[in-house]
């Protein structure tokens, strides 16, 4: 006896699914039911479509992930866990240098285990900077992607 799972579908169905199929592959943007991909032959089908090269949606969730993937490595915080503290002012922007931290007087330091609010004192002064022939270009300091949102 063969299983019930494993036997053809009936010759109608059959031509049902190649009309349907043919009806909507011919539309713009092509389609599917989604009642045909909820076995294992649609499953498989649903598959194929997505390796399709006119598919956009799975290659620009694949460049996403990547993207993602690499913003995740970036992640200022990723340090931290490594014994390193990140210097931030209490709007959350990170801080890269003394002066920075001095102006801003009411700092949080974050560190892997939490976060530390620490003020620096008033009569500071700011260090005297060294100027250095830059090795690369000069890029424009931008609100950091894992800074906290302006308000």
């Amino acid at each position: 006896m063969i299983p019930e799972s494993a036997q053809a579908p009936p010759l109608e169905a059959v031509r049902d699914f190649a009309r349907d199929v043919r009806r909507d592959l011919a539309l713009t943007p092509k389609q599917l039911q989604s009642r045909y991909l909820y076995n294992g032959l649609g499953s498989a089908l649903f598959e194929a479509i997505c390796r399709l090269p006119w598919y956009r949606i799975t290659r620009a969730e694949d460049r996403l992930a990547s993207l993602w993937r690499l913003a995740e490595l970036a992640h200022p915080d990723r340090p931290l866990k490594r014994g390193f503290a990140r210097v931030t002012d209490r709007g959350g922007k990170t801080l890269t240098n003394a002066g920075e931290a001095i102006a801003a007087r009411d700092l949080k330091l974050h560190f892997g285990d939490g976060t530390v609010d620490v003020s620096t004192g008033a009569e500071q002064k700011p260090p005297t900077r060294v100027e250095r022939k830059a090795s690369r270009p000069y890029v424009a300091s931008q609100r950091g992607l894992f800074d906290e949102p302006e308000e």
